[in-house]
């Protein structure tokens, strides 16, 4: 857990909180008011998913004048931020990760920082893709809790990725680099999921996953007044390198899975062909082809294999010497 001591925005701040109990929260959720206002119409009310027929269970409404995010509302009502439901997919009630994260950091929703909440939305997503169950202690091994503070009283509290080997990267507050890394994710995504895809409807699967990718990237891109000293502060080539170098141990996981099982079908199936079948391959059109893009990569691995195979049979230099002194 780490607390940072975070300036006031520059925009103007108008503290309405005359409550005694909020005394500890920091001035910008304090002075920050929704943009919202009451009557318009492009607000977006859809916060869960219902058939055709079931009731209603939540209800969308604007915040009166005056209050904000920490506020406190009545008949059980809570405030959240719009682009959660409209932009990330978020749904009531919350998927049983995103309350374990919540219950986790004993957080309500809106008291995390709003783009902590993508890196929500994104991990489960991830997980979906890889067949992964998204679980807690998976998610707090990459990310890890950031507060906050200003005078010792309380801001938003955001995540953190770890630290990885000697390379400090934090994400906090830094859009343009969000934008960035939620784009290279989408890139290595895309190319794990055409390994897996094997029917339609995991491609129909794929694409949709890929639009919601795509909302999120628009959705993260930096904003406009962003100061200019903010930008930068992360080396993108770093965290390009590392979601490469962990993409790299998932390739081989693949790759070793699908050895696997073509070895144990051989046991069970003697004389099994396999001639022609590669864990880059695909049946197109009732043939098994292997795409363009995948050539040079499967050529490359099997001059790889090859290489290992010559070192395999080759004799031990000790060895042949030996052999030599007792035929003489």
């Amino acid at each position: 857990m780490a607390d940072i001591e975070e300036p006031v925005e520059s925009h103007r701040l108008v503290d309405t909180i005359t409550d005694e109990r909020l005394a500890w929260v920091a001035p910008e959720p304090r002075g920050a008011a929704s943009s919202i206002v009451q009557g318009d119409s492009s607000v977006h009310t859809i916060v869960e998913d219902r058939g055709e027929g079931d009731p209603e269970n939540w209800e969308v409404h604007v915040p009166e004048e005056g209050k904000r995010v920490c506020s406190e509302f009545s008949e059980g009502g809570f405030a959240m931020y719009e682009f959660a439901f409209k932009d990330l997919g978020f749904r009531l009630p919350f998927s049983d990760f995103a309350v374990g994260v919540f219950d986790r950091l004993r957080l309500a929703p809106s008291q995390l920082h709003p783009n902590s909440l993508a890196f929500i939305r994104a991990f489960e997503q991830l997980c979906d893709y890889l067949d992964v169950e998204p679980t807690l202690p998976l998610f707090f091994r990459i990310f890890k809790i950031q507060r906050q503070t200003f005078r010792g009283r309380q801001g938003w509290v955001s995540l953190k990725q770890h630290q990885l080997g000697n390379t400090v990267t934090d994400l906090q507050g830094k859009q343009e680099n969000y934008a960035n890394l939620a784009a290279d994710l989408r890139k290595v995504e895309k190319e794990v999921a055409e390994l897996k895809i094997t029917n339609a409807a995991e491609r129909k699967g794929r694409e949709k996953a890929e639009d919601e990718l795509e909302s999120l990237r628009q959705m993260m891109t930096s904003s406009e007044d962003e100061p200019e000293h903010v930008r930068g502060l992360v080396t993108r080539a770093e965290l390009v390198g590392e979601i490469r170098a962990q993409m790299g141990k998932v390739f081989e996981s693949a790759k070793y899975s699908f050895n696997n099982a073509v070895a144990q079908l051989k046991i069970v199936n003697p004389g099994l062909v396999t001639e022609g079948t590669g864990m880059l391959r695909k049946v197109e059109n009732g043939e098994i082809v292997i795409p363009d893009k995948y050539k040079q990569m499967e050529q490359e691995e099997e001059e790889e294999e090859a290489e290992e195979d010559q070192e395999e049979d080759m004799p031990d230099v000790g060895e042949e010497e030996g052999q030599g002194e007792s035929d003489h």
